[in-house]
């Protein structure tokens, strides 16, 4: 699924939607947030790709999708964001549900650039259709198209999360692998935030 805008109105109806299902009996579907009704069926081409951090800044600061960030949140714990198509920064950096270990990595520059890299990979990944990609310490993340007619113009982007409840031994091959680029934050520190994210299967 694609979230889709259509032509911007004046008075713009949003549809309706619906926040995901609790995590646990099963996998949570990261629905779209459709903020217009669409407009048009998506051609066989990508049209290039152009910054619209103005309207993704004001749609942001919609009603609208502060309700649906709201109902996402309080139904999964997980964060969510509406991101520029085109964007090096963290999308839930500052946000209270930001993940604990992500919280703690963005506070280092080389690994705060590692994320950002994985960031790049997920939107050329999520491009035409949600995408998942995982990080190097096993965490994943979920993107989600946002289209104005055929136009790309955000992406919805959540996670921050394991799949898997975390082991001894992929937290030790974690702490080693930040040791070998010269970082070291406090273990108890990392050991806390580590198993403190959030398990959704």
């Amino acid at each position: 699924m694609i979230a889709t805008l259509g032509e911007p109105a004046l008075t713009p109806t949003p549809v309706a939607r619906r926040a995901p299902r609790l995590p646990g009996a099963s996998t949570p579907r990261f629905r779209p947030l459709e903020v217009f009704p669409p407009a048009a069926k998506l051609g066989p081409d990508t049209l290039p790709r152009k910054p619209d951090n103005s309207l993704v800044e004001t749609l942001s600061r919609s009603r609208l999708f502060q309700d649906y960030e709201r109902a996402f949140t309080e139904a999964t714990g997980m964060p969510v964001a509406i991101r520029p198509v085109e964007s090096w920064q963290l999308p839930h950096h500052g946000k209270r549900s930001e993940g604990p270990f992500c919280k703690l990595m963005s506070e280092r520059s080389a690994t705060c650039a590692s994320c950002l890299q994985n960031q790049e990979k997920l939107t050329l990944a999520a491009d035409r259709e949600p995408h998942t990609v995982f990080c190097a310490s096993g965490l994943c993340d979920t993107a989600v198209p946002v289209r104005l007619g055929e136009r790309l113009v955000a992406f919805l982007q959540t996670g921050q999360v394991f799949q898997k409840p975390p082991t001894e031994a992929q937290f030790n091959r974690v702490s080693a692998a930040l040791e070998q680029k010269g970082i070291k934050p406090e273990p108890d520190r990392l050991r806390e935030a580590f198993f403190a994210t959030r398990v959704v299967p």
